[in-house]
Order: C-alpha cells, then structure tokens, then sequence
C-alpha cells in the first residue's frame, strides 16, 4: 500500500513588458508499506482442493513488512528579461526514513542561465540563423537507495538486523543478519552542463552539450574480511565521476508539397572515472571487474588468455610472477613461449585491465518519410568501441561429464599435435581451466540495431466521412525487427555494464493498428 500526498502553489507575473517572474513552492509526502506473507504445507487428502486447512504438514510460513517514508519541501524561481536572458534557482530539502533521524534530511540546490543569442540585436540581420541560444547549469539531486547483493532495496540499512527462523524446538532463535550504520546519510550527485542549441536555414536544428556528473558520499555495500561476521557493511563512500559530451542533429530534407522527408542523428561520448574509494581499500572486486581510483568501475579485470599450446591442446594464461613469488614449486604448468613464462594453471594467472563495457560512441537514428497520407519511420540504434563478456557464448563451449549444448565454434578446437587453433581441447577433467574467467571470452559489443519500423496511411478525408467518420489511420509496425552484433544471438545493448546472464531476446513483435477519429 502506498500514496502520495502533493500540494503545490505557484506565482506568476509579468512585472513589466521585458521582465517575467514565476515563483513555485511544493510540498510532497510518500508513504509506503509493504505486507508480504507465504505458507506451504503438503499432504492434501483430496485432488485439486489445495486450502491450507486441508494439507497435513506445515512446511514453512514467512511474513515480512517493509515501511518507507519519504517527505520534500521544494521552492523554485524562474526570471526572463525580453525573452532573451534567462535564470533559474531552486531548493529542496528531502528527509527518507532509510537513515538515522539525525542524518535524515538532505540538502540540494540547482541554478541555471541561458542566453538567446539570436534575439541580440547584431543577429537580426543574420537571417538563416533560426535559433542560437547558450546555456548552462549547475545542481545537486540525492539519492537514498542502497541496494543489497540481489539488486533489491534495503529499507533499514541504518539499523543492525538480524534474521528469523532459526530456532531451536519451541525456543524463538535469531541470527546476525548485518551490521547498521547510524552515520549514513544522502548520496550526492552534482551535475553541471554547458550547451548549444542552433537552428540553421530552417531547417537544421541541434544541440551541442557538455555535461559532468560526480557522484559522491555513494551508498555502498563495502566488503568486510570473514572474521568481522558479516560479508559488508554500508557506508557512504568514494567518489565517482561520468563526463562527456551529447550531440543531437535534426535535418529537415525536403518539407513543403506532398513529399517530406527528414532524418536525426544523436550521439553519446561518456567517460567514467573513480575519483575515491574507501578508506584503506586500493580496489574492489565487483564480478568481471575491478575498480580502482583512476580507471572506470566498467573497466574489465580478467586472466590474460594467450590461446592454445599446439603440443597438447591445453589453454595458456601469462604467469603471473608478483602473485606467485612467494610459492615457487614448479607444478609442471609453466611453459616458455617466444621467451614470454606462460602458465596453463589458471589460478596462477595473471589478471589485467583489457578493455572497457562503455562504447566510445553510442546513440541512434531515424528517418521520416512522408508523400500525402503516406509516412513511414524508421528509428535505428548503435554502439561501437565498447567489449562484451559473453557469459552465455562460455557457458556453451564448456565441456562437463553430464554432456549438453555447446557452441558450433567447439568444432575449431584442438585435437591434435601441431593444431593451430585459439580454442583449446575438449576435455571434461579440465573444464575449470579451460572454462575460466578471463579476456578469452570478451567480445566487440559494437552493434547495429533497427528499434522500430512504422507505416502509416491516413485515409482521404471524403472516404471515412461517408459513414459519419472524420478521419481515419491504418498503421503497421514492427519492433526489434533485426540486430547485427559481433556474434549471432548476442544483444550488446541489453546490458551497459557487459555482461549477461540467461534472460529472454528482446521480442520481436508486430502491430496492426485502425485510428478513427469521430
């Protein structure tokens, strides 16, 4: 259960021809609860009647409740002069009940300028310049929510919590669930910008646009060795940076008669940075990653896959000497290559940064077409530069004593003396070194994907309005229509983070649609 309680008021006034005044204040309350409660039992006497009353053995109940509360106070001014010069400010105070009522409220501001340039008077002789204006911006927004290793909410993370269940016969038992943290408090993100929209010819229009957010005071879960009793503990922590530029374009290539056509183009350059982690931790491990202050929290951290030993088919990894200097016993895995120490034991491999998830450049395009009652829209997306851990593609050229599917690729694999090959034996006792994490298994996540294709007719206005109808619009369309990625069945742009478990292509669907109008 949950509701909103909003109440706003807002003041506008021209206070004379060239200045303009609008003042708003809001007020917002959010109360959620949540009641959730499961029991089973088993044992049912009679078919297909499956009351709780009538199963003979409890086999569990559980029950929980979730209370979240969050209340803002927001106050915003917006002034013009002539509609050329522009200012904004605003203030909101926001209190969660996510921390400790000491550190519940959370302060951010915004301001914000923008100048028309084209309403200056040296501009009004320039007449194929539509549109300039610059603007800029600066403001914080706050953020409570921390999430757990299963990517859900925690609703108490200030508190120490425990869990239920663990009794012994009729005596109540609990178990230390997590250590709480009184000292948490909002996470900070500070955005500033810097862009220019232009309008040319009439018909080109576009923005150009500079933006650096900074994450700070993140809300984290930071790992704690085994003896603390508990895997991590949450703390506001580390600094994280994305910057970069957006560029939008929108051209009108024909318009006016009966045939229009148009075409937009928008693309994306990010960069991520970590500026600070915790307090006496260098790095952390986060999966197929690690950050590191300097590098990205999407950079990958993986074994360095050198391909396959042609004498006997096994994977080799570069020997990793700092790691293992303290255990020098040969273990018959260390093979010279080319005067390089490489290793077919992959726990003695040598991890390394070996790309990044973030595209270089990524965004999308489209086109409009239209000749009488006839359009047709065509909306594409792309990403290049970027790597992709195919976890799937892994998963089917493991090889394991139960058998199942594998990849066609396991045809190339290695199968005898002098083979030339980067994919190494099929050998089911060797499945974990041969199957181990590491840059074999990244890939291009470059990809091309045509979103959605609309075809619409609006019929001639004198057909429908023979049976009392104003008008009518027959659409058809289809959306996820084809994908060209660097191995087929890959969907680069399902994750940013690139990486992928076993979930569902995106659908392929198409649409027939009548619009009438009375």
């Amino acid at each position: 259960l949950s509701y909103t309680f909003n109440q706003m008021i807002s003041y506008s006034r021209a206070l004379t021809d060239e200045h303009q005044l609008d003042v708003l204040a809001s007020h917002e309350y959010y109360n959620m609860t949540d009641n959730y409660m499961e029991a089973g039992k088993s044992g049912f006497a009679f078919p297909r009647i499956y009351d709780l009353a009538m199963g003979s053995l409890n086999e569990y109940i559980t029950s929980y409740t979730r209370d979240y509360r969050i209340e803002s106070y927001l106050g915003q001014v917006n002034y013009n002069f002539n509609e050329r010069y522009y200012l904004s400010a605003s203030y909101r105070r926001d209190g969660s009940s996510r921390f400790h009522k000491d550190l519940r409220w959370g302060n951010f501001f915004s301001v914000g300028a923008a100048w028309r340039i084209v309403q200056e008077d040296f501009m009004q002789s320039v007449d194929w310049v539509n549109e300039l204006k610059l603007r800029a911006s600066y403001g914080q927004t706050g953020n409570d929510d921390l999430l757990n290793g299963d990517g859900e909410s925690l609703y108490y993370p200030y508190q120490t919590v425990y869990t239920t269940g663990w009794n012994v016969g009729a005596y109540a038992g609990l178990l230390f669930g997590g250590f709480g943290n009184s000292d948490l408090k909002w996470e900070t993100q500070v955005t500033s910008d810097i862009a220019l929209e232009f309008g040319l010819l009439d018909r080109i229009q576009g923005t150009v646009e500079f933006f650096n957010k900074a994450s700070k005071d993140l809300l984290f879960s930071v790992p704690l060795p085994y003896s603390a009793g508990t895997g991590s503990r949450n703390a506001n922590v580390g600094k994280v940076r994305n910057s970069g530029v957006e560029l939008e374009l929108n051209v009108d290539i024909l318009k006016g008669g009966d045939f229009e056509w148009s075409v937009g183009l928008n693309a994306t350059h990010l960069r991520n940075k970590v500026i600070k982690l915790p307090d006496g931790q260098e790095t952390i491990i986060s999966g197929t990653k690690q950050w590191k202050e300097g590098h990205s929290i999407y950079d990958f951290w993986l074994r360095d896959y050198r391909g396959v030993d042609p004498d006997d088919g096994m994977p080799l990894y570069t020997f990793d000497h700092e790691k293992n200097k303290a255990n020098t016993t040969a273990t018959g895995a260390e093979r010279i290559v080319d005067g390089d120490t490489l290793t077919t034991n992959y726990a003695r491999a040598m991890y390394h940064y070996c790309g990044s998830s973030i595209p270089k450049v990524y965004g999308g395009f489209n086109t409009h077409f239209g000749w009488k009652g006839l359009t047709l829209d065509v909306v594409m997306a792309y990403q290049l530069g970027g790597k992709f851990y195919d976890s799937n593609y892994a998963s089917l050229m493991a090889m394991n004593s139960m058998g199942g599917a594998i990849h066609v690729d396991a045809k190339k694999a290695w199968t005898n003396p002098g083979d030339q090959t980067d994919i190494p034996r099929l050998d089911a006792g060797q499945s974990n070194t041969i199957g181990a994490a590491s840059d074999r298994w990244l890939i291009s996540s470059n990809g091309l994907a045509l979103r959605s294709v609309v075809l619409g007719y609006t019929l001639p206005q004198a057909w429908p309005q023979r049976i009392d109808i104003s008008s009518a619009r027959i659409t058809l369309s289809g959306e996820n229509l084809w994908f060209l990625t660097a191995r087929k069945g890959l969907d680069p742009f399902s994750s940013y983070g690139g990486t992928l478990s076993n979930i569902y292509a995106a659908a392929r669907t198409f649409t027939v649609g009548l619009t009438l109008t009375f």
